[in-house]
């Protein structure tokens, strides 16, 4: 069985020994360097190139999400998963559009830190329950959600995003990765591959946690699929109509 390498960055070192002792006992992971501030979690990340960094996002001398940033400007490979103590929803969002690969929470259990790292290095986007939901509770009780919805929906059309798209778009919001979003579809996983390279296109980012950010900045979770299927009918009419006339 072939092993992910991991780099593990915080500086709280009674945090950072459970996390490793929890993590090693998992024969598909291996911590391969640790650091206590965030200078230090960079140098490691570009000398050893390991598959994940999991990082605090408050560290000394640079944070977490100055190392996140950096690596993005770098095109580094290297997936980095922030654990942080903000639950804020821009603050969340940000961080996403910043490279980061999936956001957990610090006060989760070692578990549930697990199954995000093993999440993220399948090529998921892990987002911490609580984070999510306080997302999609703020868009759903916003006291203008019936004209958020149908801007969202004109939003959707005019980028040209199809039925299928908007469900693969949702499922990519809620960090599945390509084969479990084929699974949940009855799709090829590489017809799904190009589904989100066209997201990111659309959404204008090269990363597809850029694309969890989109969705929920766009309010896609806000849009009944049906409701959305019947708008897209009416537009496709409306082209035909115009198409023939002319």
């Amino acid at each position: 069985m072939s092993t992910h390498s991991i780099v593990l960055a915080d500086d709280h070192p009674a945090f950072m020994e459970g996390v490793a002792m929890k993590i090693e006992r998992e024969p598909s992971l291996e911590i391969v360097g640790t650091a206590t501030n965030g200078k230090d979690a960079l140098e490691l990340v570009l000398e050893l190139n390991p598959d994940l960094l999991l990082v605090d996002m408050d560290m000394p001398q640079m944070s977490g999400l100055e190392v996140v940033q950096e690596l993005k400007n770098r095109d580094s490979p290297v997936r980095a998963l922030p654990l942080s103590g903000h639950a804020d929803p821009e603050y969340v969002m940000g961080t996403l559009e910043s490279g980061a690969a999936g956001y957990i929470m610090k006060d989760e259990s070692l578990s549930t830190i697990v199954e995000a790292v093993k999440s993220v290095l399948d090529g998921g986007v892990y987002i911490s329950s609580r984070v999510s939901q306080q997302i999609v509770t703020r868009q759903m009780t916003s006291h203008n959600r019936g004209e958020r919805k149908e801007s969202t929906i004109r939003r959707l059309l005019e980028l040209g995003v199809t039925p299928r798209r908007l469900q693969v778009l949702k499922l990519t919001g809620q960090g599945f990765n390509n084969r479990e979003i084929a699974e949940k579809l009855f799709k090829s996983e590489h017809t799904i591959r190009n589904q989100v390279d066209q997201l990111k296109q659309l959404s204008g980012t090269r990363w597809r946690p850029g694309v969890v950010a989109w969705a929920w900045r766009t309010g896609v979770f806000e849009v009944d699929d049906d409701e959305f299927e019947r708008a897209f009918a009416d537009a496709d009419f409306v082209r035909r109509s115009r198409s023939s006339s002319g």
